[in-house]
């Protein structure tokens, strides 16, 4: 006898697209921030401080704290640049970069 396991997937979204490929995979849908019992937490801004401290190993999220860092272009390049002038040789794997008008 083979084992079902359930999903729970906490919403706090705009996006319909993400609630419909929830379904489809079967996964039980919650839409209030505050819920503790899901294994992935999907919102469109960042986790509140207090959510992620209650959260457990198990637990996913998509925005983690400060990925805007890496997701912005701009953010990106300054401290791609930034570690290359701390170490030039182990950042030499992409092309110089500038913001302007700096």
């Amino acid at each position: 006898m083979s084992q079902v396991f359930s999903f729970f997937i906490n919403l706090v979204t705009q996006y319909p697209v993400v609630s419909e490929v929830a379904e489809e995979l079967g996964w039980k849908i919650q839409n209030s921030p505050d819920a503790g019992d899901w294994d992935v937490f999907w919102t469109d801004w960042h986790i509140e401080p207090d959510v992620l401290i209650k959260m457990h190993l198990f637990q996913k999220i998509s925005h983690y704290p400060g990925i805007h860092t890496l997701a912005r272009k701009n953010l990106l390049g300054m401290n791609l640049m930034s570690m290359r002038a701390v170490f030039p040789e182990e950042y030499n794997f992409f092309p110089l970069t500038w913001m302007l008008p700096q």
